[in-house]
């Protein structure tokens, strides 16, 4: 009788991820901006849905924004199109263990993969191999353990091409297709044109969507391609960044920035290498025997004479509104446009979040000989340094990701009652959504989540679209 008494007990408050208590359904953290009403019930579908995974007691469950649950099990997961990160395919994966250590651990093993379409449909049934890029109605898969795959058109189930091992994505347009010893193939867009294979090894994006880095098989020279792969720069420089409107090269010897699309040169620097620039201010070595980094207008002058450790420019919002840094003495720094310290905080790291929000944190620890333990501290800060979430609300802070990046949002992490919960924040940090216990990412309008006992998909508002208990009894043996 008190082995019942103690399993209903420990029923209402453990679950099945990691032991973690969750809160109540109704709970809002200690100290969050506001309050977010969540509604218990699920939401009608009324327009076309989307699909997203949830996290249900260690197996993958795939529902949709219309209350439908798809498919569950382990070893489950969402392909997408590399072109538009959409789920493309489910895929079940398993494995068979072929040899295992002295400690018994797998260290060799068949896998075998089962494909669906979106609605749960086999398309394809098991066989040994790991599906590993789709686009349009092309799939590629490879099998024995990276010796062998092949590329077909999933419509038709014609083989299009045997021995393809290895794929990266070039630009917005083409797949480099390359055999178990790297060596290219073929470039196939999304309609399925093979292309001859470019002067270039492969390439990925740059900080201007509209352009991408290049470089050559020993990464040892790099380039610059526009999003039809035509060459911009040749494959001719140590390195290469593109930063808004303007390409950054560096021979060895002298940095320049080039205005696009003409290529012109607005700024060159002997033997400075020159990190960012957005046509008014830039971050350049301080010299070829100087150590560190420092702010520099349009015509290279420093901003100011310290140098710092190293900058965290954010790229993807470029021009900058302010530039996080470190001194020498590990301290974080914030600079204003014009080099002028807004803040220096002894023992803490700043870094961009997002557009005008900035991460101050740090660690307290724990009073005591040979104590291990602290706290974490963070705020955010704007662009002038002012205060926008103060200490003590969350202790730590971070983006959301979605399927093709950064989704603009911010997840806040605080403590009540022993147990972790998390807000959803808006771009500049007012709250969206309270009391979650997981977020495991954003796609378009919908987001993955655990609130209390229930897990599923939760539009932005905070409605669930779809919505499923993981509540756990402990029944006597």
């Amino acid at each position: 009788m008190k082995r019942k008494i103690l399993a209903a007990a420990l029923a209402l408050l453990l679950t099945s991820c990691g032991g973690g208590l969750f809160p109540p359904e109704t709970s809002d953290p200690a100290g969050s901006s506001g309050e977010s009403v969540v509604p218990e019930t699920v939401l009608p579908g009324t327009e076309e849905p989307r699909v997203l995974p949830v996290s249900v007691d260690g197996q993958i469950l795939i529902a949709d924004t219309n209350g439908n649950e798809i498919f569950a099990g382990r070893g489950v997961y969402l392909l997408p199109d590399v072109f538009t990160n959409e789920p493309a395919y489910i895929v079940k994966r398993r494995y068979e263990s072929m040899d295992r250590s002295e400690d018994d651990w797998v260290i060799d093993a068949k896998i075998f993969s089962t494909l669906y379409d979106l609605t749960g449909k086999e398309l394809r049934p098991e066989r040994e191999c790991m599906y590993v890029t789709a686009f349009g109605d092309y799939l590629v898969s490879v099998e024995n353990a990276y010796r062998g795959g092949m590329l077909e058109r999933v419509s038709t189930g014609e083989r299009l091409l045997d021995g393809v091992v290895y794929t990266s994505i070039l630009g917005q347009k083409y797949v480099a297709l390359s055999d178990a010893d790297s060596e290219p193939m073929a470039w196939i867009d999304r309609e399925g044109n093979f292309r001859d294979v470019g002067d270039f090894w492969s390439c990925y994006q740059s900080g201007n969507p509209d352009y991408y880095i290049t470089h050559d098989r020993d990464y040892t020279l790099q380039g610059v391609v526009d999003q039809n792969l035509e060459t911009v720069l040749p494959l001719a420089y140590q390195s290469l960044n593109v930063v808004g409107d303007y390409i950054l090269t560096w021979d060895g010897t002298t940095s320049q920035a080039l205005l696009l699309p003409e290529c012109r040169e607005v700024l060159a620097l002997e033997g400075r290498r020159l990190n960012y620039f957005d046509g008014e201010v830039g971050i350049a070595g301080a010299g070829a025997d100087d150590w560190g980094y420092q702010l520099v207008d349009a015509r290279g002058e420093p901003l100011h004479e310290e140098a710092f450790d190293y900058f965290l420019p954010d790229y993807a919002n470029a021009p900058c509104l302010a530039f996080a840094t470190t001194d020498q003495y590990g301290n974080a720094v914030l600079l204003d446009r014009q080099g002028r310290v807004l803040l220096r905080q002894a023992g803490a790291s700043v870094t961009p979040l997002l557009r005008d929000r900035y991460l101050l944190s740090w660690w307290e620890q724990d009073s005591g000989e040979g104590a291990a333990a602290g706290v974490s501290h963070c705020m955010v800060l704007d662009s002038k340094g002012g205060t926008v979430v103060p200490d003590g609300r969350y202790s730590w802070i971070s983006q959301v990701w979605g399927m093709d990046g950064s989704s603009g949002y911010l997840q806040g992490a605080s403590e009540s009652s022993g147990y972790s919960v998390l807000d959803l924040l808006n771009a500049d940090c007012s709250l969206r959504i309270s009391g979650l216990r997981e977020i495991y990412g954003i796609s378009g309008d919908y987001i993955s989540v655990q609130k209390g006992f229930s897990a599923g998909i939760m539009d932005l508002d905070g409605n669930w679209r779809y919505k499923t208990s993981i509540f756990h009894s402990i029944s006597d043996e």
